[in-house]
């Protein structure tokens, strides 16, 4: 028998998008939330792919999401991870531009989605909501700067013990091998197998009913 999924109304969205941006009114807020204003997706379930052309974008009321890219021969790289309370896919809105990343659940996931046009107009004519919107930008530009940096930069063993900190801090630890133990393999594409697994081993206390995928 499959369980019934709850979604929240419009007033449950408007107050949790509330606490993302507090410069907004109970007007402005419904006029980026569509009507039904949340919809649910299972674990593995794709938002959009890379090239899409986006109206408008997400927010995340409950869940975890990655954002990745992927590279000539198919293979992910993880660029980040979305939680509740994030926005994602608003840059493509702003700049007119097709998506440059992918976004795919690693859980049970509640998303809202936000108008563009809504979007764009309230960034012409609230400057607490542009400036707000300014702040999640730069906080993104800064996120991808450090990423190349650790790319460059960084063993593969620390690297991917970052990963694990960052899904810890987006879920409870417990629950870190129950959303995807492969996932951050993806991200570490550019090292040979036998020292990832090795890295995997070490970092997850020997628990080896988890495969690790190909590089």
């Amino acid at each position: 028998m499959t369980a019934t999924i709850l979604l929240p109304d419009m007033a449950q969205c408007r107050e949790k998008l509330k606490l993302r941006f507090p410069d907004l009114s109970p007007t402005e807020l419904d006029r980026l939330l569509l009507s039904p204003p949340a919809k649910f997706y299972k674990k593995g379930s794709v938002i959009y792919e890379e090239s899409t052309k986006m109206k408008g974008c997400y927010f995340v009321y409950s869940g975890i999401l990655k954002v990745y890219q992927t590279g000539r021969e198919g293979k992910e790289q993880i660029i980040k991870f979305e939680q509740a309370g994030d926005l994602f896919g608003f840059r493509s809105v702003i700049s007119y531009e097709p998506a440059c990343t992918s976004v795919k659940t690693l859980s049970d996931t509640i998303l809202c989605y936000i108008s563009g046009t809504a979007l764009l107009d309230l960034l012409k004519t609230n400057p607490g909501f542009a400036y707000e919107m300014i702040q999640i930008a730069c906080k993104e530009l800064g996120e991808s700067n450090r990423y190349i940096r650790d790319i460059a930069q960084k063993s593969v063993k620390k690297r991917l013990a970052e990963i694990l900190v960052m899904l810890a801090e987006e879920t409870s630890p417990g629950k870190i091998w129950e959303i995807s133990s492969a996932q951050p393999q993806k991200q570490l594409s550019a090292c040979c197998r036998n020292i990832k697994t090795k890295a995997w081993w070490n970092l997850s206390g020997g628990k080896s009913n988890y495969s690790i995928p190909n590089a």
